[in-house]
């Protein structure tokens, strides 16, 4: 199958009485509770998938071995900015077994560079789509992203007298005093 397919997992545990309890592990870190489930693979590789099911402490456990395996292409990137031009980032792109690609930055603009580098207009929030295929398998799967563009501006605000308003502060200049302890 390929990265990103949703597949239905359907409990067809028998009993005479009627089940409370389902425990699905998908081998893939992910779980789930319910009865019957879907369950979505990002990343290429060969997943054990394993049921336990019951009722009350009475259960029964079923594992299928090396039952999913999820083929190429495995859509997935990663950002950087420099401090010294915000409003530009690198795409790095740590796909597997992509043979092409297509971003869409989320502003109208695309390319089908592996690792582009790509200037937004503006600040904002933009979802970022990398799409990839693989010729082979004929699978293709994306990645969404958001990337928040922004620019950070240093400003702060005081207040003195925590009485009144920032308007009705006043900063009295000090006299300055000078004096010197005798300790004999």
């Amino acid at each position: 199958m390929c990265a990103g397919e949703v597949i239905s997992f359907d409990d067809a545990t028998v009993s005479i009485d009627s089940l409370t309890f389902w425990e699905w592990n998908f081998g893939d870190g992910n779980s789930d509770n319910n009865q019957d489930t879907y369950h979505e693979y990002n990343e290429v590789g060969l997943y054990t998938v394993s049921l336990i099911s019951g009722i009350g402490s009475c259960i029964d456990t079923l594992v299928k071995n090396q039952l999913i395996q999820v083929i190429e292409p495995s859509a997935y990137f990663e950002t950087e900015t420099n401090c010294l031009d915000p409003y530009t980032f690198e795409f790095q792109n740590f796909s597997l077994g992509a043979d092409s690609v297509l971003w869409n930055f989320g502003d109208g603009s695309t390319s089908n560079d592996i690792n582009p580098v790509h200037t937004y207009l503006n600040r904002g929030t933009y979802d970022v789509l990398l799409r990839v295929k693989n010729n082979l398998t004929a699978c293709i799967h994306e990645y969404e992203y958001e990337l928040i563009v922004s620019v950070p501006e240093a400003n702060f605000t005081y207040l003195i007298n925590a009485n009144n308003s920032e308007k009705d502060s006043v900063i009295c200049v000090g006299s300055k005093r000078s004096y010197i302890d005798n300790l004999s």
